[in-house]
């Protein structure tokens, strides 16, 4: 993403407060002057398929209230009569606290004057019903399913009790009350929960303080047992917010605030297939509040600051990917929150302005770029495997969004209440925008998931936190799915094979990766399934499980292609009493746990192992001499001098040539060369194992034209014709033919004639008899140059019956 300078230094000189480019003001709505304060979030309240807006208002009597816009009335806005009573409120979150498919608000706040929590339960019609939670208060709350039980933790931070213990991971028990099952040291500003390494545990990142002196900026990786372990950590912390910039299908986090010297900072937590690293940026803001989405229906991630900077001026800006930004209103400014308010795919901000009275002002989003909703899902499977339910859903594709960044909204039901999504089940449209709670996984694998009716809802979001039609998918029995029972050796080590798109996964470590195979050690109890989307259902399943078989002889045989004089090497597992090497061709190669190996001709290596409690393998690998069979076309051609031809090299996956004189690239299996004398080119082609073999061709560079010196008019197809060669055009030009008599059998004033039709072996008619011809030419070329074949005037030829 391009970071520019001279923004920065624009934003250091003068306070932002131009007109968004993208965004058009909307009628805005005057709040009554009895409200002294208010707080504000997107959300769809009523389930009509358009975002309302939530106001948490404190009169200037100090009482509080939740009140509404409707969101089909943004365009002649109406504050809502219906409004309901609250506590009052510090913080606030929008959520799904009873799984009824209604959005609910969780507070926390002050209650006669003692910080409790609560929900405000939407009871519809923009009515809700209070009732306390045994949360602890919190500034920050967030739901994940961290154990993959298909339930979500709830996790409160920001309003301890104690620095003991100032982040509660909570369990919501089947009566919706909540239990502590964990907690973390750190008092957090930002928490972040998403996938960060692709195996399908959910993951933190969290930025806040572990003492009220000591501040860590990092994550925390989940083992899939919701144990968490730090890594990339540092003295900071800050604000933060995440998506998807590079398109790898892993989220980067975008983090500013202050280091443990009170130095402002921004940085991006870029990943690299599961690692990170974090990267400066030059924008510095104080209060720094950051929103990562895609604004302008691009598909690429977008970063919207807010703060003030050095001198104090107020900044609210939207940098693009590309470098080009837009300016949002900042005078007054209380508080601001971005969502998609018409389902149009184009992000719309909603701002609190206090002037003489707080106002409620509507940016809607003008791109003119639409954004298309994200493809269905398809084939949702849910499978049974060894006590553990697979989800699996096919991505789909989007307009914009790259298919790798789309992220998943799961909704899962059965015979206990499991975890909700942000979509409305009816309409399908998104109740907040927000990305997917399964990331951009396209799978999920669960625990503790009893007998019975089960299944679930997907929805694909994109960057621009829109939602797609669901895919439903339930769970199947599998009563044919394929187990394979392997007798492994204490310490062994064995290859799963599979097609290259197989997914594979384990209870252990859950998910393993893709690819054609995996290997497995018999020192680990574990069990393993590979899923293979291409078959589908079922059929798609297999699972492997291993006994630890000592008393055995067991022979194994594998072959591998090597390339000549090239060495390879072979290795064991650990653990083996005793090792011996051997090979057909050398003999004894020694008893290393690794060796190398220089193959030369074709051999077949054996390794036999025992251990100490009686077992023994035995392992043959066979060696082909893989080498490429190369070959050019043509093997010898002329050319004019300035002409080009075509060579084409066939026989392996890719290739070399040289020399690179008159080589446009010399990569290509059939490059254009252009040479300017004479030149063999040679070609080396290498196969999928890096082995290779050459072939040449040679270029014949003639100055002037050229002419065979022998030609076939049996009407056979092939060289039935005698044709000049590499002339294009020229002056006073003639082209003769003489028989051993010196009779005229043929002429042309033509070059194109000479070039493209030529002397077929007949005169007036009759086939001339096989000898030796005589040829003349004469012409004057664009250069004044005479005309020449094969570099003379005259010429002899050959013709053959």
């Amino acid at each position: 993403m391009k970071r520019t300078w001279t923004l920065w230094c624009f934003l250091l000189m003068v306070a932002m407060t131009a007109t968004a480019q993208h965004f058009a003001k909307q009628p805005d709505i005057v709040l009554p002057d009895s409200i002294g304060t208010a707080s504000t979030q997107w959300a769809d309240l009523d389930n009509d398929g358009v975002l309302d807006i939530l106001l948490l208002t404190k009169s200037q009597g100090g009482r509080s209230y939740l009140q509404f816009v409707k969101g089909d009335t943004v365009n002649t806005p109406v504050l809502s009569a219906q409004k309901t009573r609250t506590m009052e409120v510090s913080a606030f979150v929008v959520t799904d606290y009873n799984r009824d498919n209604r959005m609910d608000v969780v507070v926390s706040g002050l209650k006669n004057a003692v910080r409790v929590t609560a929900v405000y339960v939407n009871q519809g019609g923009f009515g809700f019903a209070e009732q306390p939670l045994s949360l602890r208060p919190f500034a920050i709350l967030k739901r994940a399913d961290l154990d993959n039980n298909g339930r979500e933790e709830w996790i409160a931070s920001g309003e301890p009790w104690t620095w003991d213990y100032p982040t509660s991971l909570y369990s919501q028990r089947d009566d919706l009350s909540f239990t502590v099952f964990d907690s973390l040291k750190i008092k957090a500003t930002a928490l972040e929960t998403f996938d960060a390494d692709g195996d399908g545990d959910i993951d933190l990142f969290v930025s806040g303080s572990v003492k009220p002196d000591s501040l860590c900026t990092g994550f925390l990786k989940n083992d899939g047992n919701s144990y968490f372990k730090p890594y990339l950590t540092s003295s900071r912390q800050g604000t933060t917010s995440i998506g998807d910039m590079n398109g790898d299908g892993l989220f980067d986090v975008w983090v500013a605030g202050k280091d443990k010297n009170g130095t402002g900072f921004t940085s991006l937590y870029q990943s690299n297939k599961g690692l990170y690293a974090s990267v400066p940026l030059p924008i510095t803001l104080n209060h720094a509040q950051l929103f990562v989405a895609d604004f302008n229906s691009n598909g690429v991630a977008d970063v919207q600051y807010r703060g003030t900077n050095a001198e104090g001026d107020a900044v609210n800006i939207i940098e693009y990917a590309a470098g080009d930004y837009d300016t949002l209103e900042s005078v007054n400014l209380i508080q601001q929150a971005v969502g998609d308010l018409e389902h149009d795919g184009d992000l719309d901000v909603v701002q609190l302005v206090q002037e003489t009275a707080l106002h409620v002002v509507i940016y809607k989003n003008t791109e003119a770029q639409k954004n298309k909703a994200p493809g269905t899902p398809a084939k949702g499977l849910a499978l049974p495997v060894f006590g553990r339910t697979f989800l699996y859903w096919e991505k789909p594709g989007d307009d914009h969004t790259p298919k790798a960044s789309l992220t998943f909204d799961v909704f899962l039901n059965g015979a206990q209440e499991y975890q909700t999504g942000s979509f409305d089940l009816l309409n399908e449209k998104r109740l907040v925008s927000a990305h997917g709670n399964n990331g951009t996984n396209n799978f999920k694998l669960l625990r503790d998931i009893p007998a019975g009716a089960f299944n679930f809802s997907v929805q694909a979001v994109d960057n621009a936190l829109h939602g797609g039609a669901l895919c439903i998918g339930g769970r199947t029995p599998c009563a044919d799915a394929t187990t394979e029972e392997l007798s492994l050796c204490k310490n062994e080590q064995a290859d799963l094979t599979a097609p290259p798109e197989t997914l594979w996964f384990s209870f252990a470590s859950g998910f393993l990766g893709q690819g054609s195979t995996w290997t497995i050690g018999a020192d680990k109890t574990d069990t393993v399934f590979s899923y293979t989307p291409a078959r589908g259902g079922c059929a798609a399943l297999k699972r492997y499980t291993w006994k630890i078989k000592n008393d055995t002889i067991k022979t194994e045989r594998s072959q591998r292609y090597v390339c000549k004089d090239a060495p390879i090497t072979f290795t064991t597992e650990p653990g083996w009493q005793t090792i011996t090497w051997m090979s057909d061709v050398k003999k004894g190669l020694g008893s290393a746990p690794s060796i190398n190996y220089t193959a030369t001709q074709p051999d077949t290596v054996t390794v036999v192992l025992t251990n100490d409690v009686g077992c023994t393998i035995i392992r043959k690998t066979g060696l082909g001499i893989s080498v490429p069979d190369v070959k050019v076309t043509p093997e010898e051609v002329k050319i004019l001098k300035g002409s080009s031809v075509q060579l084409t090299a066939t026989g392996a996956a890719s290739y070399s040539w040289t020399p690179t004189t008159g080589l446009i690239d010399a990569n290509l299996s059939g490059p254009v060369v252009s040479p300017t004398v004479t030149t063999l080119y040679t070609v080396t082609g290498y196969d999928s194992l890096g082995c290779q073999g050459t072939a040449h061709a040679n270029v014949i560079v003639e100055v002037s034209g050229f002419i065979p010196n022998l030609f076939t008019p049996n009407e056979d197809g092939q060289n039935d014709e005698l044709r000049v060669y590499g002339l294009t055009s020229a002056q006073n030009f003639s082209l003769s033919i003489y028989n051993r008599e010196g009779n005229l059998v043929f002429k042309t004033q033509d070059v194109n004639d000479a070039v493209q039709r030529g002397w077929d072996g007949t005169r007036n008619g009759s086939r001339q008899p096989a000898g030796v011809y005589f040829w003349k030419v004469k012409g004057v070329l664009a250069d004044g140059e005479k005309v020449l074949l094969n570099g003379k005037e005259s010429g002899s030829i050959v013709l053959v019956r």
